[in-house]
């Protein structure tokens, strides 16, 4: 739930990143109650869930985005 929760979080921000921040607002709506579910219900800390997001947005944004 972490690790993938994270990827889902972060390529929402990174297609935010990219169409200039009209979905921002969506993007950290996804990371907030993303970061809640694997929290209450996937037993993930949250330091482990931020840490996971940031560094696969970073991976991302340095592939690139198709």
């Amino acid at each position: 739930m972490g690790l993938g929760g994270g990827l889902l979080a972060a390529i929402f921000v990174t297609e935010a990143l990219v169409h200039g921040g009209f979905f921002v607002p969506y993007a950290v709506g996804v990371f907030v109650m993303v970061g809640l579910c694997a929290r209450f219900f996937g037993k993930v800390r949250l330091p482990v869930y931020i840490a996971a997001t940031l560094g696969l947005t970073a991976l991302l944004l340095l592939i690139g985005i198709p």
